[in-house]
């Protein structure tokens, strides 16, 4: 009996292992309070390169979806609030955009851009 589970262990490892990969592809990027520009415009906000480096990996044909992780409380969550409208400036539709508490650091913004293809 003992035989027979691990042959049937083993055989559907093996078939779950041949079956094509539904991972799902992310890039992450992390925006410091020190690299946030003191005056917020379209020109400064873009001119993060992880911003740049997001926008640019962008597409809502292709199904992905961009995450911000935040700092808790008031200033956290302005931030990424600021941050949630100019990716909205830049023309990123609401629908693709998702806030979530729990950046990791109060000092940083984590944006995820992850394919849900």
């Amino acid at each position: 009996m003992v035989r027979f589970l691990f042959t049937l262990l083993v055989a559907f490892c093996i078939s779950v292992s041949s079956l094509p990969a539904l991972a799902l592809e992310t890039d992450e990027q992390i925006i410091r309070r020190a690299e946030w520009p003191t005056y917020v415009n379209g020109a400064s906000v873009s001119a993060l390169p992880q911003v740049r480096r997001i926008l640019s990996r962008f597409d809502e044909n292709d199904r992905i979806s961009i995450e911000i992780y935040y700092p808790g409380g008031v200033q956290g969550t302005e931030w990424a609030r600021q941050l949630y409208n100019w990716f909205i400036a830049y023309g990123v539709p609401t629908r693709y955009l998702k806030m979530e508490l729990g950046s990791g650091a109060v000092d940083q913004l984590r944006v995820v851009l992850v394919d849900r293809s």
